[in-house]
Order: C-alpha cells, then sequence, then structure tokens
C-alpha cells in the first residue's frame, strides 16, 4: 500500500516510501512495474508480474527505470482482423469505440489511483482497458466488474469495494457497474 511509515524513536523521523506497484507489458512485449501515477520502476520477469494487479489493454511505449508510462497499442489491440480488408470508415468506428491508448492509459491510472485509496486493491487481479467502453476488472478469481466507460471511474471504484465487501466468500459472478449514458 503507498503511504508512508512515522518512526517516532528519539523526537527522530524517519519515512519510509511503501510502493504498490503493478504490472504492465512493454511495446518490445516484456513487462514492467509502475506505480499508480504510471511512473516505471524497473523491468521484471512474467513470474514477477504475475504477482502483481496487472493492466491489460496498453503497453508501454519505450519504457526506462524512473520515466512515465506513454501508452502505446497492446498486441491484442494491433492485430488486424483476417481474411478481409478494413475499410477507414470501420477502422475510425473502431477507434471511436475502443478509444486512443492515450484515452485508455489516463482510465488505467485513473482506476489504478481509485483503487490506492481502497483496502481491496491488493484483490484485484487484472485492469483491462482494451476498449474504453468496456472496461473490466478481474477481483481475484471470484469477480469480473464491468465498470463501462470511463465516466465516473472513481466513484465505480468505491462502489464496486463496498459491493464486495458485503458478499459472502462462498459467492462469484459478474458485477456490472455501467451506466447506460457511458455508451
Amino acid at each position: 500500500r503507498s503511504g508512508a511509515y512515522n518512526n517516532y524513536g528519539y523526537g527522530n523521523c524517519g519515512i519510509v516510501e511503501l510502493e504498490v506497484s503493478y504490472a504492465i507489458r512493454s511495446t518490445e512485449g516484456g513487462w514492467w512495474l509502475m506505480d499508480c501515477g504510471g511512473k516505471l520502476l524497473e523491468p521484471v520477469e512474467e513470474s514477477e508480474a504475475a504477482k502483481h494487479t496487472q493492466v491489460l489493454g496498453i503497453c508501454a511505449e519505450h519504457p526506462s527505470p524512473g520515466g512515465s508510462l506513454v501508452a502505446g497499442e497492446g498486441v491484442a489491440a494491433e492485430s488486424a482482423p483476417t481474411g478481409e480488408e478494413t475499410s477507414a470508415q470501420e477502422t475510425g468506428e473502431k477507434s471511436a469505440i475502443h478509444g486512443s491508448a492515450a484515452e485508455r492509459g489516463a482510465a488505467a491510472l485513473e482506476i489504478l489511483q481509485a483503487l490506492e485509496e481502497t483496502e481491496h486493491m491488493g484483490d484485484v487481479t487484472t485492469v483491462d482497458v482494451s476498449s474504453l467502453y468496456d472496461i473490466q476488472l478481474w477481483y481475484g478469481q471470484k469477480y469480473q466488474i464491468l465498470l463501462g466507460g470511463p465516466t465516473e471511474l472513481t466513484y465505480k471504484i468505491r462502489y464496486m469495494t463496498q459491493a464486495v465487501a458485503t458478499l459472502a466468500d462462498y459467492q462469484s459472478g459478474v458485477l456490472d457497474f455501467r451506466f447506460i449514458r457511458d455508451k
């Protein structure tokens, strides 16, 4: 959990920063750790990335330690449909629905910052912003969370944590926090 720990011994006050990190793929295919503000921390192996909340649907372009996230298209978003040519109009419509990498990156960071404010942030395993108007989270292996579009993301995360807290341990399913006006 992000925050500070104060040591009040002998009139001395030291602060130790505790960083929570999230995993994001780079455009080169490797994994990087990142904080909720988009600061890239370090490259990691896939096994280490699996221990962190993974941000899907965008990639970090030209990552470097201490650099800021520049959101690029993920591998899945880059693959073209097979068998047919895609018209410029269809490409434009698809882009409007899925949003730009920068828009999806901003949405992902808003979600991560909202998660930082909750006690359930470590329970979210993935944040998928592959489509700006179909944002999804996985809360452990039990709940798929549908957030819809980028409207009121912080509110939706707060409401999600309250809803999950009321559910019994044996329950699982889909929690839908989409607003009709999102689309």
